[in-house]
């Protein structure tokens, strides 16, 4: 499998990459480091490979505009995140531009990729690239309809809407991007991360079992859960009611519900949780007592706070060291 990345604009920048047959190379792991200068800035690019996946972590240093042309000759499944900046890209024969920005992503399926991009500033990638073999062998007689796709002889190109970043992906996402473990190791652990943000993919997107796409929450719908994500973060020590945040925020506390968990990964209540025990663990760490820490981030009952925090770090605080 080879993938082709050059500039329309810039007709000296032409970026190669070879990789051997779905991506079976000859040790556990591959990886690979590549920085190319452009007439516009730098491409960065770190990338590790397994049978049938490959991560990249790409970064578009970018100081003006500039347009990237990606063709890749075979099929495969692109989960792509855009964790800093922002991009526009035109999917083979699509006719809608995708207008992704920061904390976004989207999947995309095609039997011969072929992707138009146009970046105006610095833009930091995560890109997950799965074959189609892998592909068909996660989903063999599964009811979606992605497999459908996959089954399929003929050329065929699938997009998934543009959706957030929750919580719950950026976790896993830095999992993978951070795991230090032994290459034998960290080869499995990396295999079982990917499904794991796979199938949050899978049942977040509309690939669904010939349901038609259909957004919980719905575009006027986000800024007011931004409101009620800002009020949980600024209240932590006397935190708002599910009742009160619908209130605030404008919405009923159906769509609160829904619409939170949808687009952060969390419940509320799980995300003003989550936000305790880090801030919990900071000051801990910072030398603080497991009372006073306690007291700082709103549980009246210490008792409660241990178990909570046991909960999450599978560690007593009182161990927490300093």
């Amino acid at each position: 499998m080879d993938i082709t990345i050059t500039s329309p604009t810039h007709n000296t920048f032409t970026l190669q990459l070879n990789y051997p047959r779905e991506f079976s190379g000859l040790q556990q792991l591959e990886e690979r480091k590549i920085k190319q200068k452009a007439p516009w800035g730098n491409f960065y690019i770190n990338e590790l490979w397994f049978d049938g996946a490959c991560v990249f972590q790409s970064e578009i240093e970018a100081n003006k505009s500039c347009q990237l042309n990606m063709k890749c000759e075979g099929a495969c499944w692109l989960m792509n995140f855009v964790l800093d900046g922002e991009l526009s890209t035109a999917v083979q024969t699509q006719n809608d531009l995708l207008n992704m920005k920061a904390g976004h992503y989207n999947c995309l399926y095609c039997t011969n990729l072929n992707l138009q991009t146009a970046v105006q500033k610095p833009t930091r990638l995560f890109i997950i690239c799965l074959t189609k073999r892998f592909m068909k062998h996660l989903l063999w007689k599964s009811p979606l309809i992605l497999n459908d796709t996959l089954q399929a002889d003929e050329q065929s190109v699938l997009v998934t809407g543009i959706q957030p970043i929750t919580e719950q992906l950026q976790i896993i996402i830095d999992e993978i991007t951070h795991a230090q473990h032994p290459a034998y190791i960290r080869r499995i652990y990396l295999e079982a991360k990917i499904l794991e943000l796979l199938s949050h993919q899978l049942q977040d997107s509309a690939l669904g079992a010939g349901t038609s796409p259909k957004a919980v929450a719905e575009n006027q719908d986000i800024e007011k859960l931004r409101h009620v994500k800002k009020f949980i973060e600024e209240n932590l020590r006397n935190p708002l009611s599910l009742t009160e945040l619908a209130k605030r925020s404008g919405l009923n506390e159906f769509k609160l519900k829904k619409g939170f968990k949808a687009t952060y990964g969390f419940t509320a209540f799980g995300y003003l949780t989550e936000l305790r025990m880090q801030k919990a663990k900071e000051l801990l760490q910072a030398g603080q007592t497991v009372s006073e820490v306690a007291d700082i981030v709103g549980y009246k009952n210490a008792h409660h706070f241990t178990e909570a925090f046991k909960k999450r770090y599978k560690q007593l605080p009182s161990l927490v060291k300093k």
